[in-house]
């Protein structure tokens, strides 16, 4: 939650940059690259983590990387220039890959068969009450203490803390990921078996459509609102910032806790031996792909109601349902991911998976919106919600490919 505080922040104060006297006189284009320039550390580096989690404990990983998003945080807020805060921005991108590359794949392997889904949605419900609280969070201070800087400042300090205990945590571990570890396999057949796993494939593609949207929203959410409805910054954060924690937390925690039911039957005779992991595996990878597909062809058709509505308070609402059915499936694609490649190669599938979401997700989506901004902000939105069509499409091939895995 609070790593995801930070990506929260920089979207709260996106118009404040934009100044010359309080900020640092950036274009929207500009701050577009700023995202894109965190994604690139992060899609660089996620994969060289994974693979090193082969040998080395996820923990101690974790730790090495929470320590440099900390003093990257320090490095953003003594930024005063456009590319003094894209160096700090990439290295963020860095520190926050080993942490969201390494830590599902540690909890799928402690959850017990039946919670899989919920156990990864309260993980994942930290991102986005993370991410919400970010908005409000970096407003108030900036405004607060007179500087956009000054957030950057304070998370820099209280990741301190976490780091420790994530070092730690490898002493006081009862079941260390490394005792299955034996054989460690080469980058490029990991690459390689991943490749041939079609389901997966196509569930990666379905989870960089998304993830262009929700970063998307993420980025440029408090802008809109600001520009569409001529709101102040203040109110555009904190209206965002609530709806993203009530749509986000409620949606990703009954999400996974309605697929758990769903799939609860086939739970109980994999705990009873009645069935083997692999088809376990088979089947919950079907039902996932099948509830991420549905969920995102309703979110796309809310979305659009509250956008031509052209109404402040229709728009919220409707923004807010679409947000939560979005949500839904946090953990579900999580499950369908890992549980459609190899177990040993958990890891290596995320981080993967994560490369792929930002390559074509939110790596382009903040400086493509923030070009298409200068035109019209209108149809901007209309690319942005729309995009979500993609995921459909790419999710309906993974549905129909995940009898044919594992």
């Amino acid at each position: 939650m609070l790593i995801y505080i930070d990506r929260g922040v920089l979207a709260s104060i996106v118009s404040t940059l934009e100044d010359h006297d309080r900020g640092l006189g950036l274009t929207p284009a500009e701050i577009g690259l700023l995202g894109s320039f965190f994604m690139l550390g992060f899609m660089i580096s996620g994969p060289i983590f994974a693979h090193y989690s082969q040998s080395s404990h996820s923990l101690t990983l974790i730790g090495i990387g929470l320590l440099i998003w900390g003093a990257s945080s320090f490095g953003a807020g003594m930024s005063r220039s456009f590319w003094e805060l894209s160096i700090a921005r990439a290295c963020s991108g860095v520190g926050e890959a080993s942490f969201v590359c390494l830590a599902p794949p540690y909890i799928m392997d402690h959850a017990p068969s039946s919670r899989k889904t919920t156990w990864i949605a309260v993980f994942y419900s930290a991102i986005s009450i993370g991410f919400a609280l970010g908005n409000i969070f970096g407003n108030t201070v900036s405004e607060a203490l007179g500087g956009w800087y000054w957030p950057f400042y304070i998370e820099g300090a209280f990741i301190l803390p976490f780091v420790l205990i994530s070092f730690m945590g490898k002493k006081v571990s009862l079941n260390s990921d490394l005792d299955a570890k034996n054989e460690v396999i080469p980058l490029c057949k990991q690459f390689v078996i991943l490749a041939k796993c079609l389901s997966y494939d196509f569930t990666v593609l379905g989870f960089s459509a998304y993830i262009f949207t929700i970063g998307g929203i993420g980025y440029w959410g408090t802008y809109i609102i600001e520009k569409l409805f001529s709101k102040t910054p203040r109110v555009a954060a904190f209206s965002l910032g609530i709806i993203i924690i009530i749509s986000g937390s409620l949606g990703t925690l009954l999400g996974s806790l309605f697929f758990d039911c769903i799939v609860r039957k086939f739970s109980l005779l994999h705990s009873e031996k009645k069935i083997k992991d692999e088809k376990f595996r088979n089947i919950t990878t079907e039902k996932a792909n099948l509830f991420l597909y549905i969920t995102a062809f309703f979110s796309i058709i809310f979305f659009m109601a509250g956008l031509f509505m052209n109404d402040y308070f229709y728009f919220m609402i409707l923004f807010g349902v679409g947000l939560f059915t979005l949500f839904l499936n946090k953990g579900p694609v999580a499950l369908a991911l890992m549980n459609s490649v190899p177990v040993k190669l958990r890891g290596q599938g995320n981080a993967v998976a994560i490369f792929f979401m930002h390559l074509f997700g939110d790596f382009p989506s903040p400086a493509i919106i923030g070009y298409l901004f200068t035109f019209s902000i209108f149809w901007g939105v209309v690319l942005t919600f729309g995009w979500l069509i993609w995921a459909v499409i790419f999710w309906i091939f993974a549905w129909n490919t995940s009898v044919f895995d594992i």
